[in-house]
């Protein structure tokens, strides 16, 4: 069942560490739910309940919080420019709501150096925020800084990685969130790092291979993209992932897999690359 699975992938026993295995998917999952356990009874008897509104701490209080960052998110609804932007790749409001993407209407924080900002979204610099339970990632595409963090940023997180399904064939690690909705908005799943640069972390390629055939790593056609590929592919040798390199040109608008479904192609045309990429691999073996 999930909780088996789930406590599988920590690596817990499901009956000892059950309730481990429930705050875990609870965090990972945002659920917001309080796990309280019952003094002077059966160690695995517990009450669930909805947990009080977490209180971000303000500005005044961030030396208290050593690695994290205050900030606020005023969400609103995606309006029709907004969604006109995710549909040119491929990206429904089903794909969002799934991976938890929020249009803000404004984003208040502090800069590094402990000076509190506020940003608004218009018609022509929207922002949008990708929720990663204990920071959040902004995202304004129009912008020349597109990225802003809040919250306890982690290094090594893995956006897409609890939509992923129990089993499948093709898993893709991709450049950025962007790219893991576009594909999985086209019926593919996929997952990715903090950036191309980051190094892969071997735990999460094991687990990757005990659930799919085949680890495909995704990156940009541009000169970064194809040397980090490379490196990557070097570096994981021995787990036998693979790489893709997109026919695209490599410029600004033409250069990974959003750019490539935003050009026309769609899921059979990346369906024939693989094709491709299989039959000529299989050929030299």
């Amino acid at each position: 069942d999930c909780f088996w699975f789930a406590a599988t992938m920590l690596g817990l026993d499901v009956r000892k560490d059950f309730v481990k295995v429930l705050e875990t998917i609870n965090r990972d999952l945002q659920l917001n739910i309080c796990i309280e356990r019952k003094e002077h009874s059966n160690p695995h008897t517990m009450m669930m309940k909805p947990c009080k509104p977490t209180l971000v701490q303000p500005p005044n209080q961030l030396k208290k919080m050593e690695g994290k960052k205050w900030y606020k998110l005023i969400e609103q609804s995606f309006n029709v420019k907004e969604l006109d932007y995710w549909e040119q790749y491929g990206i429904d409001t089903k794909t969002l709501q799934r991976f938890h993407v929020k249009s803000l209407a404004r984003y208040e924080s502090v800069s590094n150096e402990g000076k509190p900002f506020t940003l608004g979204s218009t018609h022509e610099d929207p922002m949008f925020a990708y929720s990663m339970g204990k920071f959040v990632k902004v995202y304004r595409p129009k912008s020349k800084l597109r990225f802003l963090y809040g919250g306890e940023k982690v290094n090594d997180y893995v956006f897409g990685f609890q939509q992923l399904p129990s089993k499948g064939d093709v898993v893709f690690i991709t450049g950025g969130e962007k790219d893991v909705l576009s594909l999985s908005a086209h019926g593919f799943n996929a997952i990715c790092f903090n950036s191309e640069t980051a190094q892969i972390p071997e735990n999460i390629i094991e687990g990757l291979q005990l659930r799919f055939r085949h680890i495909i790593i995704l990156y940009d056609s541009d000169e970064t993209g194809i040397r980090e590929a490379k490196w990557q592919t070097d570096a994981l040798a021995q787990y036998k992932v693979l790489s893709l390199t997109l026919p695209l040109q490599g410029g600004k608008s033409e250069k990974d897999i959003s750019d490539f479904f935003a050009l026309g192609n769609e899921a059979k045309d990346l369906k024939v690359l693989l094709n491709d990429m299989f039959t000529n691999m299989y050929a030299q073996t």
